[in-house]
């Protein structure tokens, strides 16, 4: 995503950008089923290692040779894209709705999650997983956004963007909302940007296995 600093964020729109990166493919550190697309879960890998053969300009502007921008007004991206082996992007948003787009910028299909504050997605096998601000896991069909399942595991989540792992058999991601840092948000109300526990669901179905 591309955003301006200088946007005042009660006003806030995001806009999707996308540039022409130089690579002939992108390797994945793992080798399960996730490693089969360019960027399956934040840092591209469940060690957050960053290790890509992908590169691309830096420092970051946009420019005016862009392949394709989206807007989507009053809609605020702090999360991060996913990209799938066919170079399809996957994005949650601090609105609650999720995204795909095609590698051309036309939407594929978007999705209202459960809440608020639809984090950043991993995806594994075909499956989009992602947990929402009212505590729920979630699980879409990357090719139509279908929800297959999901799972309502803690009473809610964090706000601040976090990532979820997801294995073969199981999905990890925090639990609960840790409400008792020093920092207060511009509404002087507790900043919730961490959370107390970690939780293990099964991946098939989002049934809780143990929560810590």
């Amino acid at each position: 995503p591309f955003w301006d600093d200088t946007c005042d964020s009660s006003e806030a729109g995001s806009a999707f950008l996308q540039l022409e990166l130089s690579t002939d493919t992108a390797q994945m550190a793992s080798n399960d089923l996730a490693s089969k697309y360019w960027f399956p879960t934040k840092s591209i890998d469940n060690n957050r290692s960053g290790q890509s053969s992908v590169s691309g300009p830096f420092p970051l502007h946009k420019p005016d040779t862009a392949l394709w921008e989206f807007n989507v007004p009053g809609v605020i991206f702090h999360q991060v894209p996913m990209i799938d082996d066919k170079l399809n992007i996957y994005m949650g948003s601090d609105a609650g709705k999720i995204f795909s787009f095609d590698r051309y910028g036309a939407k594929r299909w978007e999705v209202n999650g459960t809440g608020t504050h639809c984090q950043d997605p991993s995806l594994f096998d075909g499956i989009l997983y992602t947990a929402c601000r009212d505590g729920s896991a979630l699980a879409l069909d990357m090719m139509t956004g279908q929800l297959l399942w999901r799972r309502k595991f803690c009473k809610e989540l964090p706000f601040e963007h976090y990532s979820i792992s997801v294995t073969k058999d199981h999905i990890f991601l925090p639990a609960g909302v840790d409400q008792h840092g020093n920092y207060v948000s511009p509404f002087h109300e507790p900043l919730d940007i961490g959370s107390p526990a970690v939780a293990l669901l099964h991946r098939k179905d989002g049934q809780l296995t143990w929560k810590a």
